[in-house]
Order: structure tokens, then C-alpha cells, then sequence
């Protein structure tokens, strides 16, 4: 991806975390991740995650794969 067209997104190339951090210094609405497991644990692993929403859909086939695999134990 090279662009993006969607309103008040940022397409980040570099590194997530350093991005995302610098972003929460600044004044403005929350900031949202949908869908991302890899980014969940990066971001959780530096606590920069302030709230999780968590919506648990069953696997009837197959295998999921685990959203906090590799984070160290964080208190909710």
C-alpha cells in the first residue's frame, strides 16, 4: 500500500510503536485499531493500549490464532 484515501487515516511505514506514540501526545480523538492481532501485541507490549473492546467469535472450523501470544502479563 502506498496511499490511503480513507478520512483521518495515516498509512505508517515505519515503526508502529514510535508512531503510535508520538500520535497519543498530540491532541485529538481516540485512536482505534480493527482487526489487527499484530499490532495488538506490539502495542500492548509497550502499554500503549489505554482500553480493549473485546468481541469473542466462536471458530467452528479450523484454528484461531491467539491475540496475546509473546505479551508479557499485563493486569486489566
Amino acid at each position: 500500500m502506498k496511499e490511503v484515501s480513507w478520512q483521518n487515516t495515516r498509512l505508517v511505514k515505519g515503526n508502529v510503536t514510535e508512531e503510535v506514540s508520538r500520535l497519543k501526545q498530540e491532541k485529538g480523538s481516540d485512536i482505534l485499531i480493527f482487526g489487527s492481532g499484530t499490532i495488538v501485541q506490539q502495542l500492548t507490549s509497550e502499554g500503549l493500549i489505554d482500553e480493549y473492546l473485546l468481541a469473542v467469535t466462536p471458530v467452528v472450523l479450523g484454528a484461531g490464532k491467539p491475540l496475546f501470544k509473546g505479551v508479557k502479563k499485563i493486569k486489566f
